[in-house]
Order: C-alpha cells, then sequence, then structure tokens
C-alpha cells in the first residue's frame, strides 16, 4: 500500500518511544531514559542546535561538549517522554558533564541515541565535519558555511 496525503492527514504516528539504559557510574541503580524524536525534533534539538552551538562558541565548541555528548544530553527524558533539557541552552548545560563521563557511559547511550533517532554512520560524520565550517563561519570567513545534513 502506498502512503498517501490522505493518510498523513488522519494519524501521522507520532515519536512516542522511551528506552532506559542503566547507568550505574551515575550511581547504584541510576537510569538514563532517552526518547525518541520526531523529524522536525530531531533537526532542531540535535542538528541545528548542534551547529548553532558550534558557531556561538567558536574554537571552544567541543570544550568538554562534543557531538556524542550533545546527542545524548538532547535526546534524555523521563519515563514519559518529558525533555531534561528544553532549548539548546539547557541540552549544552546536560552535555558539558556528559563530555567529562567515562567513556563508556556516553557510548552506551549514544548506541541507543542513534538507533532512536536514525542517526546514521553517514550522518554522525557530517555533523563532526561541520564542526571545523562552523568555527570559520562564527569567526566570520566568508568561504565558511555549515549546513545541516538532511534528515532522513
Amino acid at each position: 500500500m502506498q502512503l498517501t496525503a490522505e493518510m498523513l492527514g488522519r494519524a501521522a504516528p507520532t515519536a512516542t518511544k522511551v528506552v532506559s539504559v542503566r547507568v550505574p557510574e551515575f550511581g547504584p541503580g541510576t537510569i538514563a531514559y532517552l526518547g525518541e524524536m520526531s523529524a522536525t525534533e530531531r533537526d532542531e534539538r540535535i542538528e541545528i542546535a548542534w551547529l548553532e552551538h558550534c558557531q556561538a562558541h567558536g574554537k571552544d565548541a567541543e570544550k568538554g561538549v562534543g557531538f556524542r555528548a550533545w546527542a545524548v544530553a538532547a535526546s534524555l527524558c523521563d519515563p514519559q517522554r518529558k525533555w531534561l533539557a528544553a532549548d539548546a541552552a539547557a541540552i549544552a548545560s546536560l552535555a558539558g558533564p556528559l563530555g567529562t563521563a567515562p567513556t563508556n557511559v556516553v557510548t552506551r547511550c549514544f548506541l541507543q541515541v542513534k538507533q532512536l533517532q536514525g542517526l546514521t554512520k553517514d550522518d554522525v560524520e557530517a555533523l563532526e565535519k561541520n564542526l571545523p565550517a562552523a568555527v570559520a563561519a562564527s569567526s566570520g570567513s566568508p568561504s565558511a558555511s555549515a549546513s545541516a545534513p538532511s534528515a532522513s
């Protein structure tokens, strides 16, 4: 059956999935909840917000805040899928401490985030490669431009 405009107008599926990841490094029994995003949320919370963060902070963009920590921070929620960070500034404040957390904690969560958000290896590489372009753009270089990859 082909997807039609009528089907989209009726009842498009919504992003509601929440997964739990054990993070005992933060204390016995601690669980991180990670929420699935809609395509619009992924664009706003991960791709656009990350590139804007890089542009705003120039050469200091990755001090304690790498892309993987950012994506995890953007996906953190409560069991009902209420985001722990409401906007890019709040995402950055959560990503900072995640960036200094042990690699295995961030990796464990990031693997789930990649699945939930449909981030491919190419998506991740493109966002990481855009960091130099975003930094150059924030310094006023006319040849650099930071464009977010399209959400598939």
